[in-house]
């Protein structure tokens, strides 16, 4: 499962099993979904990685 982190928000990649098990990890580390996303959180399993691409409008 990748996660990027955006301007906007993140974006989950993977399969729905993946994505629901690491939503209900970072609900039991985050109390909103933007202290989530302003984090520098680096520890393993728990990455959250730049954008290495980006989409075209």
């Amino acid at each position: 499962m990748k996660i990027y982190r955006n301007e906007k928000g993140i974006v989950l990649i993977g399969k729905p099993h993946e994505i629901q098990s690491k939503l209900k990890e970072y609900v039991r580390l985050y109390e909103t979904l933007d202290q989530l996303i302003q984090s520098k959180n680096t520890r393993k399993g728990r990455v959250l990685l730049s954008p290495t691409y980006k989409l075209s409008d």
